[in-house]
């Protein structure tokens, strides 16, 4: 089935949905933010956690379900493959003078370090299955682990 004919299922709507999930993917991208430029400017690994609702893990790249709007952990994945890149004369993550601007760019030039994404949930995460299917047809290389209790 493609993404363009699946059905809308368990995703209710209301005037505040809007600027909710803008803000709870928003703040996951200061999450990730907050920790790649912790490592490149105190040279220290420091962690985050976004507690957001809904995670989204069902979201796909064009369609919502499973009350999940936006795949939040995905748009700061591939936010951080637009704005970072690992330093190919030291190894070390830096910033891109220029951010790209599509992952449409990223074709072969996944040159940050690797990326770990870990769901761990009751149910799998078929969004993000979906979303890592298609970086990887662009050349990134990610890892996704789907544990379920």
């Amino acid at each position: 089935m493609s993404d363009n004919n699946r059905k809308v299922m368990d995703v209710y709507a209301s005037p505040y949905v809007w600027n909710a999930t803008t803000e709870a993917a928003g703040s996951v991208i200061a999450a990730m933010r907050q920790v790649l430029n912790d490592k490149i400017d105190k040279n220290e690994i420091t962690n985050a956690f976004a507690a957001i609702r809904p995670p989204g893990h069902h979201a796909s790249y064009s369609w919502i379900t499973g009350f999940c709007f936006f795949n939040n952990v995905f748009i700061a994945v591939v936010q951080a493959l637009l704005d970072y890149r690992k330093s190919t004369t030291t190894g070390a993550i830096e910033r891109r003078s220029q951010p790209l601007i599509s992952t449409n760019r990223l074709n072969g030039r996944t040159d940050l370090l690797r990326v770990l994404v870990v769901d761990w949930d009751l149910h799998s995460g078929d969004g993000s299955i979906r979303i890592l299917e298609k970086l990887q047809t662009r050349g990134v290389l990610l890892a996704l682990a789907i544990s379920i209790y």
